[in-house]
């Protein structure tokens, strides 16, 4: 399944920029507040301060062991072994706040800029051929949660989800047969419409019509059926009891797509969103030529009043694993995807 998708790497004049601006950033690339939890813990070894670098990780899930940046250049690492699954009935511990201080700006980053080996094609995650279409596709569209660094496997970020669901708080059957996942109120398209569970139920059915070809086809296979109970409650039933109730809807895989965009498309493959998306997130589309370049804004309607950090990002695609090590010390970006260099290069 797609968990691990390369951690990012920061470039000296970034770390600068970065280091006293603010404290996590998503999508892994960096979506700086795209909607973690509220209230939760820090864990211990998360950076959580104003004056710590940022940790950079994957928006859809955790990043591979020594390719986490830290303020002293050093790499954490994860010790959790490869493919541990948590039990169905575990309760997760939320991870670190996502959101951005209280006493940020929204914008005050100014522009941030992105390389990626291959450009962007396509920005409908379902209809993605790549990582490189899945991390385009994130800064813009959003999954119900997200799973950070610091968990095994199962989601412990709230994301268009108000908690984790699990067998303590009634989300998760004691049988394993379904989740219920309650939703974030007052969350808006960028085009102001209202996100409701029947963005969530559509986008299931989006995923599973064989005429649309969705690439992520294969993680809803497991689901019986979607139902909206409510505007802010969806209940998930499995074909059978499964442990993995956290595959669909998770991650940058599980991104939710706008029903009122999509269903208004004649040919989902044709649909002018696929190169100019509506979203949640923190960013809409300014610009895209596919298989070059992305711009992106801040989204003036996203949910906090401060995020996003940045006031544009620029995802650029082309090169390799030494174009991009070469534009990260020339300082020509900020960011890039997988440079594939040594320890001490990296620090």
């Amino acid at each position: 399944m797609h968990r691990t998708p390369p951690a990012f790497h920061l470039g000296r004049s970034a770390i600068a920029r970065l280091q006293t601006a603010f404290s996590v950033v998503v999508l892994g690339a960096l979506l700086a507040a795209c909607g973690g939890a509220t209230s939760t813990t820090t864990p211990a070894n998360t950076q959580s301060s104003t004056t710590a670098a940022p940790t950079i990780a994957a928006a859809a899930t955790t990043a591979p062991a020594a390719a986490m940046p830290t303020a002293a250049g050093s790499a954490t690492s994860s010790t959790a072994p490869a493919g541990t699954v948590a039990p169905a009935g575990t309760a997760v511990p939320a991870a670190t706040n996502l959101t951005l201080p209280a006493t940020s700006k929204r914008g005050e980053g100014g522009n941030l800029r992105l390389l990626w080996w291959q450009a962007p094609t396509i920005l409908n995650p379902h209809l993605a051929q790549g990582t490189k279409d899945f991390d385009a596709s994130r800064l813009v569209l959003e999954p119900l949660a997200t799973i950070s660094s610091t968990s095994i496997a199962s989601p412990d970020v709230p994301v268009l989800a108000k908690e984790i669901p699990s067998v303590q708080n009634g989300g998760i059957a004691a049988d394993g047969t379904s989740v219920t996942w309650k939703l974030r109120d007052g969350v808006t398209w960028s085009d102001g419409d209202k996100f409701t569970a029947d963005d969530v139920v559509f986008t299931w059915q989006f995923v599973t019509n064989k005429a649309n070809g969705a690439t992520t086809a294969a993680d809803y296979e497991t689901i019986k059926e979607v139902v909206a109970m409510d505007p802010t409650t969806v209940k998930i039933t499995f074909v059978a009891p499964t442990p993995v109730w956290y595959l669909p809807f998770v991650g940058s895989r599980g991104d939710i797509l706008p029903k009122h965009i999509i269903m208004a498309c004649g040919d989902a493959k044709q649909c002018a969103a696929n190169l100019k998306p509506v979203g949640t997130g923190p960013f809409v589309v300014t610009d895209f030529k596919p298989g070059d370049t992305v711009l992106y804004k801040a989204n003036d309607k996203f949910r906090e009043a401060n995020a996003p950090f940045f006031a544009t990002v620029e995802m650029k695609g082309g090169g390799d694993a030494t174009t991009a090590v070469k534009a990260l010390q020339s300082g020509q970006v900020d960011f890039a995807w997988n440079p594939q260099v040594g320890p001490d290069i990296l620090k």
